[in-house]
């Protein structure tokens, strides 16, 4: 029988975000993919700059809002570990440490993200970094295995709106919820459901569903080579608010100014049918 006492004290421990990638790429690739700021650029803040040594700095530049992010360097063993800790926008500070090892001939990364609180205040707070890692570290796995050292065209689109997040995750994640504001869809479902979807001007794109939070979804999007970021958060008292992040590592510029231009429009459908 467990004690009562051992239980609140489990109940009253910081909790942690973890969560584990696996990839073809070497350490060194996804070392540098959270250390080598050229790197970083390509699949995760829109810019970076720093170095990655320990007692350094990496600065994450999100232009979208305004924000630059920098994290102290606490450890950094190439190809090994890496440990940043910085402070939210909040001037709570947190802590994210990756490992990388090799394991059956393939490359496992472990991310632990702490700096939480115990008490349900929290909840939120962890629910959306949460989130946010997932989406995340599925648009890593793309860039790693089929685009890595390439060039990306990204942005990031947001649009305040009053919604319930259920209802908007549902415009998400179904054939029906996809067809009102993206494009005529058919085969939405899981995640590594391929799904058809009838654009604008009638052409189609075979997406696959890289990942779904519960919230958020990301597609691959293959006429741009890259992805779409399908994204509702709470923006504090001003409400929530819609995104569509987009990634492009296509080699013809073209790509990536073509999916976020069709991307502005999609917002603007997708606020509508809300």
């Amino acid at each position: 029988m467990t004690d009562r006492s051992d239980e609140a004290q489990e109940k009253a421990k910081p909790r942690r975000d973890e969560r584990t990638l696996t990839t073809t790429a070497t350490p060194e690739q996804l070392w540098d993919a959270w250390g080598d700021p050229r790197v970083i650029k390509g699949w995760f803040a829109d810019d970076a700059r720093g170095e990655a040594v320990p007692g350094g700095e990496i600065i994450h530049v999100w232009k979208a809002f305004g924000m630059e992010m920098s994290h102290e360097v606490l450890a950094a063993e190439r190809p090994h570990r890496l440990v940043l800790q910085a402070f939210s926008p909040q001037g709570i500070p947190f802590t994210q440490e990756m490992r990388i090892e090799r394991k059956e001939g393939k490359t496992v990364l472990r991310l632990v993200h702490s700096g939480f609180g115990a008490d349900a205040d929290w909840g939120k707070e962890y629910d959306g970094v949460d989130s946010g890692w997932k989406m995340a570290f599925g648009v890593l796995g793309l860039y790693l295995e089929r685009y890595f050292g390439r060039p990306r065209h990204t942005f990031t689109l947001i649009r305040p709106a009053a919604f319930d997040f259920a209802a908007a995750h549902r415009l998400f994640s179904s054939d029906e919820g996809l067809s009102r504001w993206l494009g005529r869809a058919r085969g939405m479902g899981e995640v590594g459901s391929e799904v058809e979807l009838t654009l604008d001007a009638g052409e189609t794109a075979q997406a696959t569903v890289l990942v779904d939070t519960g919230t958020e979804v990301l597609l691959s999007w293959p006429p741009a080579e890259g992805a779409l970021e399908l994204k509702a958060f709470p923006m504090g008292p001003a409400g929530n608010a819609l995104c569509l992040r987009g990634h492009s590592w296509s080699l013809f510029p073209e790509g990536g100014a073509a999916l976020e231009s069709f991307a502005k429009k999609a917002l603007e459908r997708l606020a509508e049918a809300l």
